[in-house]
């Protein structure tokens, strides 16, 4: 038996599909929450490597043990035989299958719920393609008062 396809019947590829979704989503999530309480870059950067120092010990784990009605067991002391990694992939493909909804989920309410939609925002320049007539208006119109600029500012035109 060659060594994919041990990875493959030990369900080692499929715990690491399901561990990089979910790992992502929670970065994503808990980078949302951080930047909304003000916490500090070092918070996340230590999740990032939690999380990644996690992802080895699953690949380890997977590979050394086997998950059966009686508990977790290890690979080599359950019988070829008596080996459910079968019903255990289609458990993980339904897990991986939950967590990209969860992540479409993420996306969706990111991109359209938690951001104004681009209509409602005020157009800046960064919005209009360059040496567009509207790019060029956009320039050189005078910022309001009321936008927050500093009125000690430099502008720098063309």
């Amino acid at each position: 038996m060659s060594f994919f396809s041990e990875l493959k019947r030990r369900n080692v590829f499929r715990i690491a599909t399901a561990y990089a979704i979910a790992a992502w989503l929670l970065l994503q999530i808990a980078d949302l929450i951080l930047d909304n309480t003000t916490a500090p870059p070092w918070v996340i950067q230590s999740l990032f490597v939690i999380v990644g120092v996690g992802f080895v010990f699953a690949l380890i784990f997977s590979w050394l043990y086997e998950l059966t009605p009686e508990g977790v067991m290890k690979e080599s002391d359950v019988p070829r035989e008596r080996s459910i990694t079968y019903h255990t992939a289609k458990k993980l493909d339904y897990l991986t299958i939950a967590l990209l909804l969860g992540a479409i989920a993420y996306l969706v309410v990111d991109r359209y719920v938690l951001e104004a939609p681009v209509a409602a925002r005020p157009k800046v320049a960064e919005d209009v393609p360059a040496g567009t007539p509207a790019a060029m208006a956009a320039s050189t119109t005078a910022v309001p008062a009321s936008s927050g600029a500093e009125p000690n500012s430099i502008a720098v035109l063309p």
